[in-house]
């Protein structure tokens, strides 16, 4: 609803988390455009049952690896980076125990 009263002309700008201004403009190209710096930078997470620890080291190994290896970069490059110039620098992983 947003991406369309913005397109309709009903407001002039929005503002939410850069993944989705960058999926309206990836989406739409000739209708949107990303101006301005981030105002904040809001975390994401993974989130899995209690007790979960196997799965929670499976998720930060992956991760980690992804970074190094260069896969994580890749892959935003190939989906949000087409919009977002810069990949953004994942935060260290919380423990995975409860």
């Amino acid at each position: 609803k947003c991406r369309d009263a913005l397109k309709n002309g009903q407001f002039d700008a929005v503002t939410t988390d850069n993944v989705i201004l960058a999926g309206y403009v990836d989406a739409a190209p000739d209708d949107f455009e990303l101006i301005g710096k981030t105002f904040t930078e809001e975390p994401y997470g993974i989130g899995i049952p209690e007790g979960q620890e196997d799965f929670c080291d499976f998720i930060n190994t992956t991760l980690k690896e992804a970074v190094a290896d260069g896969s994580y970069a890749k892959a935003f490059k190939a989906t949000a980076g087409k919009v977002i110039d810069t990949v953004p620098t994942l935060p260290a992983p919380r423990g995975c125990a409860t």
